[in-house]
């Protein structure tokens, strides 16, 4: 299958296609049943992918400004000589949150575009191509990469850190409200 997938996504929509395969065939009378339950759960499969897209966006939406907005208001907080730890470690813990959200309901996203794909192969629908279409540039190629999107999150959430571990080290002791 082409296209860049989460570790043992290849051997799930295997499994998918099996039972999927077994169970079609036996519990669903004929053709035209069949091919109408494959539809309704292939329906259903998309809805619940395409909400969990929806949960990561929404979701990141509100978390990541939040956090990032917690550095904004380190000139206020050390003219004022409130110690930075506090702010640093809630846009921590929000930053990392939201992370652990994003990639629980990516998960919950790569099982169901397992069980997509699986449906996909029981009815016969073969997508040689890659599940992404890239542009042809170098810069289109780079944006547009398999998991990009995944490798931003994690990216926004690791230079978040950063940030606060840059001001920690760069005013100790306004950081730790000893100032």
């Amino acid at each position: 299958m082409p296209g860049k997938h989460a570790p043992g996504f290849r051997e799930t929509v295997d499994a998918l296609v099996h039972e999927l395969s077994r169970t079609a065939v036996r519990d669903v009378g004929g053709e035209a049943e069949r091919q109408s339950w494959l539809r309704t759960l292939y329906t259903a499969y998309n809805q619940r992918f395409l909400a969990d897209n929806s949960h990561i966006w929404h979701g990141a939406s509100i978390m990541l400004p939040l956090a990032y907005g917690l550095i904004a208001a380190v000139p206020s907080a050390m003219q004022h000589g409130l110690p930075l730890i506090f702010p640093a470690l809630a846009s921590t813990v929000i930053g990392t949150a939201n992370l652990i959200i994003v990639e629980n309901h990516r998960a919950f996203q790569d099982k169901n575009l397992a069980r997509l794909k699986a449906i996909e192969q029981v009815l016969g629908v073969t997508q040689p191509e890659a599940d992404k279409i890239s542009g042809h540039g170098l810069l289109d190629r780079l944006i547009t990469a398999p998991a990009i999107i995944r490798r931003l999150f994690r990216m926004l959430t690791l230079i978040l850190i950063l940030s606060w571990l840059l001001l920690a080290w760069k005013y100790p002791l306004q950081f730790w409200g000893c100032a």
